[in-house]
């Protein structure tokens, strides 16, 4: 079913906004600027659809090819005295609020904040699609909330409602959403899905929701999906979910797949594809592989990625590890890489951080360490890195560190800026 918004951007575009356009033209003419009058009225028009983002290629092409047509063939008909210009210029005025209700009924389309808490959950299921589409946090959380909160009720009837709609853009949506809630109704369903569904995107948006729950029963689907699909991009998926799922078994999986890898750049791009599950699940099961793939000497994208993962997952053995590679690094770039991938909720990395900003011999290391302290949900943390500018501030000026000096004040006033 197309939304009010999208019924109104085709009338819109179609019917409306070439009458607009005639009306600038004919308006234009009678102050001796036409062409000024016709752009003007084109721009009015494109405007309100710019900021909604919703058929704008098309509305720029139809304004476009309707300027030709006022020019060729309404503009004559209107000199000729065959079609009225104040008829035209009537017409055209009225129409210009148009494009202001196609502005306000996408407002309407998506239900508020405040909507969402009270609607009857039938509604509030069919309106998944709208919500997460929009992508206002605040409508999101309170939308997975409630369905969070009545999954019993309700993922039977988002399964109920997948199934009788043909429509991708949606059923990718009411699989997110399943996925979310994480019931064991939904759970099998999107196991189901795993190993009935044919069409590309919603395979791939299935793959994203069985990743999202890091449920260990999705492993052997996903695995069995790689044996029946040879699509790389559905492989890549299916490896970055394995790896957020991170157990045993799924690291297995992933380590005997690439073993029996024979072209090098497929190994690579799933290799790299599951240390950026491994780090997004903080999986311990898959950190004997990632140091075994950084000892291995890889090329740099995957030197990248199993570094991120080391920083992501951020157990006292992963940050050891990640301390061996800075040891081991000197381009200043790599080693800014080293600390992408730490979570800044997790404090447990705040006293090795802490440790590399007052000890390391590098220059670099010490000022990449400092900006993540200050990108911890923590007050301590930024504390660390104040406190180490006043006293090396404080030292007589032959000792000074004025490098990393200048490096900790640029770094303060970045976070204080953010």
């Amino acid at each position: 079913m197309i939304r009010l918004a999208e019924q109104l951007a085709i009338f819109y575009y179609v019917f409306v906004l070439p009458v607009q356009v005639a009306a600038g033209y004919t308006l234009g003419q009678q102050f001796g600027a036409a062409y000024i009058g016709m752009i003007a009225a084109a721009i009015l028009g494109l405007v309100p659809a710019y900021f909604l983002l919703i058929f704008f290629r098309f509305g720029v092409f139809c304004g476009l090819a309707w300027v030709f047509l006022v020019r060729v063939i309404l503009n004559p008909l209107a000199e000729r005295g065959e079609l009225p210009s104040s008829l035209i210029l009537w017409v055209g005025g009225v129409y210009l609020v148009v494009p202001y209700i196609f502005l306000v009924s996408e407002k309407l389309d998506t239900p508020s904040e405040r909507t969402l808490h009270k609607m009857p959950l039938e509604q509030l299921i069919a309106s998944i699609r709208d919500v997460l589409e929009n992508e206002d946090p605040a409508e999101e959380e309170m939308l997975l909330r409630r369905l969070q909160k009545e999954r019993g009720r309700a993922a039977p009837l988002i399964i109920e409602r997948y199934r009788k709609k043909r429509k991708w853009e949606e059923k990718t949506q009411l699989l997110r959403a399943l996925g979310a809630i994480e019931h064991p109704v939904g759970l099998a369903f999107l196991r189901e899905v795993l190993r009935t569904e044919k069409k590309f995107i919603v395979l791939y948006a299935a793959i994203e929701a069985c990743a999202e729950t890091g449920d260990a029963a999705f492993v052997t689907p996903l695995a069995q999906l790689m044996d029946r699909n040879d699509d790389h991009q559905l492989t890549m998926k299916s490896f970055e979910a394995l790896g957020r799922i991170g157990t045993p078994k799924a690291v297995e999986i992933i380590r005997g797949l690439v073993a029996t890898g024979t072209e090098a750049f497929v190994v690579e791009s799933l290799t790299e594809s599951a240390m950026k599950g491994l780090g997004d699940g903080h999986s311990e099961a898959g950190l004997p592989w990632v140091i075994e793939v950084l000892e291995g000497d890889p090329p740099e994208a995957l030197w990248r990625a199993a570094v991120i993962a080391l920083g992501a997952i951020g157990t006292p053995d992963a940050l050891a590890a990640l301390l061996n590679v800075l040891d081991r690094t000197r381009d200043e770039q790599l080693v800014g890489v080293a600390f992408w991938g730490i979570d800044p909720n997790n404090d447990r990395v705040i006293p090795w951080l802490a440790e590399l900003l007052r000890s390391h011999d590098s220059n670099a290391v010490k000022g990449r360490a400092a900006e993540a302290l200050l990108e911890m949900r923590s007050d301590d943390a930024s504390r660390i890195v104040k406190d180490l500018l006043r006293l090396e501030q404080e030292k007589p000026a032959e000792q000074r560190n004025q490098n990393l000096i200048d490096d900790l004040e640029y770094y303060i006033t970045e976070s204080t800026i953010d």
